[in-house]
């Protein structure tokens, strides 16, 4: 099935935008799985053309790594062959941008999103799950999931939503408490230094639940944090147990 360019241009310039419709979004992210390096070369194209969509204030990255992650994630986990066609499809666009010597850092920025929503799927699974977790562990769980709910535009409620609609109650259950723990801890514990040049290894499993020293001394991290557990309550609350994942 061909594309057109025009087609494309809109695609591009709707997912680009700070407000998006998903079916946008899900369009592009369906294009990006076909064969062939057509759609590539287009989107690369249309990017040369536009600077603007690859400076760091596009929203062209965050809603593309979100799309994939919806596009992707089922049930069972992620579909990695069709996470790893997405991902090599996007790796095309910012070869032919090098060859066309513009800016990748779209494509960078599209890929450092990535690893932070699978990060926050990952963890959030991990926070529900019946496997003891010391409190480093947890501590580091919970960073990634509020490091994930900075993100500009998307929020970290439909993200859980979309996790939580794989989870029983009683996983539903342990991951708020989890997270609550992590945080009364977390936000009243002296931070663990991690900006010294050497920083000391967490070798005591059982000390108090420590978040990283540049991640406490920052105010979106606190403000995120404090936010978490209202967030995680009324997304575990929306995702019904039975809704159907793709």
């Amino acid at each position: 099935m061909s594309c057109s360019t025009k087609l494309l241009e809109r695609l591009v310039l709707e997912t680009s935008a700070a407000s998006v419709e998903d079916d946008s979004i899900a369009h592009l992210i369906y294009w990006f799985l076909m064969p062939g390096t057509t759609v590539p070369m287009l989107v690369a194209d249309i990017l040369a053309d536009r600077p603007a969509l690859s400076s760091s204030r596009s929203y062209l990255p965050i809603h593309l790594a979100f799309g994939t992650v919806e596009e992707t994630f089922t049930r069972v986990g992620f579909d990695t062959e069709r996470l790893a066609r997405i991902c090599r499809q996007v790796g095309f666009v910012k070869l032919y941008l090098m060859k066309a010597e513009r800016s990748g850092r779209v494509v960078d920025d599209f890929r450092a999103r990535l690893r932070e929503f699978e990060d926050c799927v990952f963890a959030t699974q991990d926070l529900a799950s019946e496997r003891p977790l010391s409190n480093p562990e947890l501590a580091g769980l919970v960073e990634r999931l509020i490091i994930a709910a900075t993100s500009r535009v998307v929020s970290l409620k439909k993200l859980v939503a979309k996790v939580g609609a794989t989870l029983d109650a009683a996983e539903k259950r342990r991951l708020l408490v989890q997270v609550g723990k992590a945080l009364e801890q977390g936000l009243t514990n002296m931070p663990w230094n991690d900006c010294e040049e050497e920083p000391q290894l967490l070798i005591n499993l059982e000390e108090p639940v420590r978040f990283r020293k540049s991640l406490h001394d920052s105010p979106s991290f606190i403000r995120v944090a404090r936010q978490l557990e209202i967030f995680l309550a009324d997304a575990l609350q929306r995702a019904r147990p039975h809704q159907s994942l793709q």
